[in-house]
Order: C-alpha cells, then structure tokens, then sequence
C-alpha cells in the first residue's frame, strides 16, 4: 500500500516538474548542445523532512514530502545534510522512492 502511494506521489511530483519546465526551441542544427554534467534536482532536508529543490537555483523547495528524515537510516541522513543530486526526472523519481 505504501509503495502505491509512494509511485503515486512520484508520479505527480513528475507531472508537476514536466508542466512547470520551460518549453524551448530545439537548437539549430550547427548548434550541438554539450551534455551538462550538473543536475537538475537536489534533494536534501528541509524543516525535518525530504525536500526536492531545483540544483543552483538557491530558492526553496518545489516540493516537501511527508518523510521525516529523522527516520531514515544515518547515511542517507548524512547524503540529504550533503544534498542529494538528481540528473533528470528518472532519477528524481527513482530516488524520492528509494527514500520513501
């Protein structure tokens, strides 16, 4: 029952990222975008629970989850206080269910 919720939870976590992403242009054809080695979310602890932020944004969480991080086992305690890097939307998902 919890992983129903938890895949739920993910899922509109990831419906919300996608339809809040700004749309861009594809890039024109001489230009050929490097793949970008930083991530696009960090998750780490925000007031005592799992929290997802935007990487280098600097602003607050875009999403704060039910999961109190006091619970969760000393190294991925250890791994939040560091922040957590999330290179796309798969992993994010992937990792907030590993954490849930």
């Amino acid at each position: 029952m919890k992983s129903r919720y938890t895949a739920a939870a993910a899922a509109a976590v990831l419906l919300m990222l996608w339809a809040s992403a700004p749309r861009r242009s594809p890039p024109s054809p001489e230009i050929v975008p490097s793949p970008s080695p930083e991530a696009l979310y960090r998750l780490a602890e925000y007031d005592g629970r799992l929290a997802v932020f935007r990487a280098g944004s600097g602003s607050g969480p875009i999403l704060v989850t039910s999961v109190r991080t006091a619970l969760l086992p000393s190294a991925d305690r250890t791994g939040l206080a560091e922040g957590i890097a999330a290179a796309d939307d798969r992993e994010l998902a992937r990792l907030l269910e590993d954490l849930s």
